[in-house]
């Protein structure tokens, strides 16, 4: 165990940690004299949890992790690195698990609160906590979102690759919830919004796949699912229909497909527009059925084709 004890610690280099290791009290470790290059101030290949303390450097990231696991419970944490030209973050991954349930993220040089390319980040694992201004990005790997907030940010979380996994909370965004130009999304529940775009996939040279199960999606001014490429599923094909969730809502178009492929099993979409773009795929016997709703212009769901109706005489 490691008690700052209300101290500050200066480092010269970098710490590495290859053991299990708890970072507790009130003090502040400090690398002031880091540069760009130096990237780091930890480099974590054991366990690591920090509960406490200012965590603070010049370099462009606080941790490094390549194997081993960080469990960040709380801490200050301040990136103050001169220049940023590929991002800069607390906690950027080649490898290992990160757990995030709390902490206090500053730095007029911070870009991203993760950036991921090979590790496993859960956001919530414990505990729901908020993060304002400070989005994802994952190259590769897997974020596992699971409960808190994530708000004040103009795109969420951006996915170039690997796994992006929701299955609770709350991502808030001015401009697009999720953009995914490759990989996999599977929305399983939490609520999704975004000024502009809720979700979009394959606005780039990938092919994203979207699996949405639950949960509800907004897109307020543009679109609330838009398909550039790739593949969107709405539910699953099971034989059944569910016209409740998931849901999806926009003031615009609920859904637009400009060139991917999208399969419509269960869930309904709300907005004055309906949807645009083609259907690839329903349960056997649905179509698509659109009625006027009171608050948001248009509610469509499937319908069955062949209801038999039986007149007496």
């Amino acid at each position: 165990t490691l008690d700052t004890n209300g101290k500050t610690i200066t480092l010269t280099g970098a710490i590495t940690n290859k053991s299990n290791t708890i970072i507790t009290g009130n003090g502040t470790i400090d690398y002031p004299t880091a540069t760009d290059a130096v990237k780091t101030i930890i480099n974590s290949n054991g366990t690591l949890t920090i509960n406490n303390s200012t965590l603070k450097s010049n370099a462009r990231f606080i941790a490094l992790i390549s194997d081993g696991t960080i469990n960040v419970n709380g801490g200050t944490y301040v990136v103050n690195a001169s220049t940023c030209s590929s991002g800069c973050s607390p906690f950027t991954l080649s490898g290992g698990i990160v757990n995030i349930n709390g902490g206090t993220y500053q730095g007029d040089k911070l870009n991203y609160l993760v950036i991921n390319s090979g590790g496993t980040v859960n956001f919530g694992e414990t505990k729901a906590i908020t993060i304002s201004g400070f989005p994802f990005w994952n190259n590769s790997g897997t974020i596992n979102f699971k409960q808190g907030t994530l708000k004040d940010v103009s795109t969420g979380v951006t996915l170039k690759g690997g796994n992006l996994n929701i299955s609770g909370g709350s991502i808030i965004a001015s401009d697009t919830g999720i953009s995914a130009t490759s990989g996999t999304v599977n929305i399983t529940g939490g609520t999704i919004s975004g000024g502009a775009t809720g979700v979009a996939i394959g606005e780039g040279s990938g092919s994203p796949t979207l699996n949405i199960t639950g949960g509800s999606i907004t897109g307020t001014n543009y679109t609330g699912v838009y398909i550039a490429s790739g593949t969107v599923t709405l539910g699953q094909k099971d034989g059944s229909v569910s016209t409740i969730s998931p849901k999806i809502y926009s003031n615009n178009y609920a859904l637009m497909n400009n060139g991917g492929t999208w399969n419509f099993y269960d869930g309904v979409l709300y907005g004055p527009k309906k949807y645009s773009g083609s259907l690839s795929a329903s349960e056997s016997g649905y179509s698509i059925k659109s009625d006027v709703d009171s608050t948001y212009g248009y509610k469509s769901y499937l319908s069955n084709k062949y209801i038999l109706t039986v007149k007496n005489g």
